[in-house]
């Protein structure tokens, strides 16, 4: 079975960029962040988008609050290690419990 890669939600991606809530959907407004995909009502964004966007943020020119102290990467890694880590033991419960 392929590992799928949980996607971030608005309060993780927001922290992961050190914005608040409203500053994330000012980022949205002004197109200068990557589009969310939605699912039903909720928003989602893939990891490895937000990732190479981070990666393309040009330096110096009005930097997320994040960049001025901390590390946005490192916090995606870490927010994705505990969700995949989540993930893996859900995965362990329902095998557990399917098979006899």
């Amino acid at each position: 079975m392929t590992a799928l890669r949980p996607l971030l939600t608005l309060r993780e991606v927001a922290g992961i960029l050190g914005v608040s809530r409203s500053g994330l959907y000012h980022l949205l407004a002004k197109r200068e962040l990557p589009a969310p995909m939605r699912i039903g009502r909720a928003s989602r964004w893939d990891p490895a988008e937000l990732e190479a966007w981070i990666r393309t943020r040009p330096r110096g020119v009005a930097p997320l609050p994040s960049q001025l102290g901390g590390n946005p990467l490192g916090r995606l890694q870490a927010v994705e290690t505990g969700r995949l880590e989540r993930l893996e033991r859900l995965q362990t419960r329902v095998r557990t419990e399917v098979e006899p």
